[in-house]
């Protein structure tokens, strides 16, 4: 199982080359991309759209920003496993129309998109046409409902022939639970964060961090609630930039000469073509 934290720069970006993790870059409207950001080539990285950090501030969605670290991932020559769709956090179908309106709108030229599964949404909601457009499953959602259903996901996933990636874990004993019920990968910045590389190295290769708690395990932390497929529980940037961005999700080489082709304003237009 594959753990992104938070983007590391420095030291702590040479534990993140060492302990063979990746980073979860993702938009926010405090911050834009930097060269910063070029340091991380080589490692393994995946991009969030932001949208989290906008509702635990009460704020709408940024796209503006959203797109802006799209173009940066490219311009720092970033090669992203996966871009999350914009969703709505906990809002179930309506993140659902939300997501896939993006998937098949401005990002329609990605390769490899997550869809972010939310509060109150099912297995069964999830259509071909929704399952098209996407190659993972992102866990996302308030921590309650994640730990509900998590295993139901990740086994819907797999059904359908995605990758399950449950976000925002948080602690090591998650880390631990997630990679027991299956999940391909997580995110984490709590362990990056306090800058605990001993625990992060501990949950990478997949120690017993548990053994203080008894025969219960983190079965007996988490508890996993087998929820059937029934149970009702509960800013403008250049369109050829991004295209071009994009496009580097699917393993498009990035070259400091490659060209810079502008002239096309995106904002709420299609990102289409210009991918070959």
């Amino acid at each position: 199982m594959l753990i992104y934290i938070g983007a590391m720069v420095g030291k702590g970006l040479e534990h993140v080359r060492e302990l063979g993790c990746g980073v979860m870059l993702s938009s926010s409207r405090s911050w834009s991309p930097s060269k910063r950001w070029g340091q991380m080539r080589g490692v393994r990285c995946a991009l969030d759209n932001g949208a989290w950090g906008c509702w635990k501030r009460g704020l709408p969605f940024d796209e503006g920003a959203f797109l802006k670290a799209i173009e940066g991932a490219h311009r720092w020559g970033l090669s992203v496993d996966f871009i999350v769709a914009p969703d709505i956090v906990a809002g179930g179908r309506a993140s659902l129309g939300f997501s896939v309106g993006w998937a098949y709108g401005q990002l329609l030229t990605a390769p490899r998109l997550a869809l972010a599964v939310q509060d109150g949404m099912l297995p069964q909601d999830l259509t071909p046409y929704h399952l098209e457009r996407f190659t993972h499953i992102f866990v996302g959602g308030t921590m309650a409902w994640k730990l509900a259903t998590a295993q139901m996901w990740v086994e819907f996933a797999h059904d359908v022939g995605k990758q399950a990636h449950i976000g925002g874990v948080g602690t090591r004993d998650r880390i631990r639970w997630a990679r027991e019920i299956g999940a391909d990968s997580v995110d984490s910045t709590t362990l990056s964060r306090n800058q605990n590389w001993d625990e992060m190295r501990e949950a990478v290769l997949g120690a017993d961090l548990f053994n203080d708690r008894g025969e219960g395990g983190v079965a007996a932390v988490y508890p996993a609630r087998r929820a059937g497929r029934g149970d009702p529980l509960s800013a403008n940037v250049h369109r050829a930039a991004v295209a071009d961005a994009v496009a580097v999700a699917g393993g498009q080489e990035h070259t400091e000469d490659s060209p810079d082709r502008r002239g096309f304003v995106c904002s709420s237009q299609r990102v289409s073509g210009g991918i070959g």
